[in-house]
């Protein structure tokens, strides 16, 4: 075993013990919000791609399309239950529209050679214009949570990340292992900063409402 896979053996466990305690403390201890089950819902993707992983599954990529959505879902909750308001219809309007690119590129999960990341970028997308106009609503405010400001530092900087390197996910995807696992590496650092993030600073903002 080399240290890139030593790396990636011990980040799996320590990701996935992580979305797995945090998502189960959520739940235990406020079960009407969404939160606890973005958390597992993370995990149990997390763990079914280990598995298509080693079972040399093609389609074991394009569980992240899935994962995306549920960035996406989650994300749309958090901004507009606590930083922009929405009526219901519209909000639901944008929660089905927003399942499209995840459903044209599971139509397409054959096609490893020519995968392109397009569904992500549109997300990434998506999540980093409510995130830049949720920062600006934020510091206008005199009287804030610093902890919102601090989530969507987490996110901008996660998002923001992805969103560049989704423009070359073929070749992160096709290219030289040795080349390509360092973006893989940081990408997963900084995901694992964004977890961090988001569920300490949740914690905090729960335990005040």
């Amino acid at each position: 075993m080399n240290i890139i896979d030593l790396y990636w053996l011990v980040f799996n466990t320590v990701l996935n013990s992580t979305l797995l305690i945090v998502g189960l403390l959520f739940i235990n201890k406020y079960k009407k919000h969404p939160i606890g089950y973005y958390f597992t819902g993370q995990f149990c993707l997390q763990i079914a791609s280990i598995i298509f992983e080693y079972l040399e599954l093609p389609t074991n990529l394009y569980l992240f399309s899935i994962s995306y959505y549920f960035n996406y879902l989650f994300l749309s909750f958090y901004f507009f239950k606590y930083i922009f308001s929405i009526n219901k219809k519209a909000y639901y309007g944008l929660l089905i529209l927003g399942c499209i690119p995840m459903i044209l590129k599971l139509l397409d999960w054959d096609n490893i050679k020519g995968f392109e990341a397009y569904d992500w970028i549109v997300y990434d997308a998506f999540i980093l214009i409510l995130t830049f106009i949720a920062i600006f609503k934020l510091i206008q405010k005199t009287k804030f949570q610093k902890y919102h400001l601090f989530i969507c530092f987490g996110i901008l900087a996660f998002f923001g990340l992805d969103f560049s390197v989704a423009f070359t996910m073929n070749y992160l995807v096709n290219g030289t292992f040795e080349i390509v696992s360092w973006i893989w590496i940081v990408r997963a650092l900084v995901l694992y900063g964004y977890f961090l993030t988001l569920s300490i600073c949740t914690w905090k903002i729960l335990k005040k409402a």
